[in-house]
């Protein structure tokens, strides 16, 4: 009797337990019942994607929209959105003739977000296309940015340049829905145009270099004869914060190297080497208004100085006199 009676408690117990676990579940998560993305961004999303008769084709099964729950439709790849502050995601499928079309537009937000995921999944080596702020074309794919949206088409078929054209045209019409963003965000032209490798800008939320200390930073990559330099654009939230940014980079290549001050660098200004990044310089800037950087230049060209000279010119240009 005794051990029935245990039974019979330790069965409460863990039932009181399931229903907590539950209830806390349900909390965190909100509402069960609420739209994984609200219906007025559904709306505008709903509003980007292609009208099927418009474009001759059907729709193959309804439009979906995603949020959190991104993962859903894209599992691990879904992270790297998130990192962008990823707002939601209108899916569409479509079947024109023998060929089937999807087409994905991502808010991220603001230009700055959207720009930085697609600068994650592009490279300089793609056939960059016309279209939106920038875009490329592959087999089967077209991906493009313009304003706060991320937009990715993908397409197969029997016929390779009906697919080619379909992929354009259906481009061509939800950049045509997006107001404006035709132009990339203005904090890439604080990298000097000379030596840019085209298509090498980035933007990175976190870890950029490898450390989380130096985020948000902006890349870029330059080429000088056969060799590749990097610059990155650590940007801080004020003077201090950028000293702290270059000391703290120092103390890092110090682990796995050598570092000695840089005096044409000013305040805690670097320049040393380490066995992982080779040869790196690093210095604080300020530019315009309240604007701080910390700025590292890995693999320095052999006439560094100019380098250094033309990114300064374009954090804080010099006055016209």
């Amino acid at each position: 009797m005794n051990n029935r009676y245990l039974l019979l408690v330790i069965a409460s117990l863990l039932i009181c337990m399931a229903g907590a676990w539950s209830a806390a579940q349900e909390e965190a998560s909100g509402d069960p019942q609420a739209p994984a993305v609200p219906e007025a961004l559904q709306k505008q999303l709903a509003a980007l994607l292609p009208d099927a008769q418009a474009m001759k084709a059907k729709l193959d099964g309804p439009m979906e929209y995603y949020g959190e729950n991104l993962y859903e439709l894209i599992n691990g790849a879904a992270g790297i959105f998130h990192d962008y502050d990823f707002a939601a995601l209108g899916h569409a499928n479509y079947v024109r003739g023998e060929s089937d079309i999807t087409v994905d537009i991502y808010d991220m937000g603001d230009p700055m977000n959207a720009f930085g995921v697609f600068s994650v999944e592009s490279s300089p080596d793609y056939n960059y296309i016309e279209i939106g702020a920038a875009g490329y074309m592959e087999e089967g794919i077209l991906n493009f940015l313009q304003d706060r949206y991320y937009v990715k088409l993908s397409a197969y078929g029997d016929d390779d340049e009906q697919v080619k054209a379909m992929l354009k045209e259906f481009a061509e019409d939800v950049s045509s829905r997006i107001e404006g963003g035709d132009a990339l965000p203005r904090n890439l032209r604080l990298f000097p145009k000379k030596n840019l490798i085209a298509h090498s800008q980035g933007y990175s939320k976190k870890a950029p270099l490898g450390y989380q200390f130096l985020a948000p930073a902006l890349t870029a990559d330059y080429s000088f004869g056969e060799e590749k330099t990097t610059v990155a654009l650590s940007i801080a939230q004020d003077k201090n914060d950028a000293l702290e940014r270059v000391k703290k980079m120092r103390e890092q290549v110090v682990k796995n190297g050598e570092a000695s001050d840089f005096e044409a660098g000013g305040s805690e200004a670097f320049r040393g080497k380490d066995k992982y990044r080779g040869e790196i310089i690093g210095f604080a800037l300020q530019g315009k208004g309240r604007s701080h950087y910390a700025v590292f230049i890995i693999n320095p060209p052999e006439k560094t100085q100019r380098l250094i000279q033309r990114i300064q010119n374009r954090i804080l240009p010099p006055k016209k006199n």
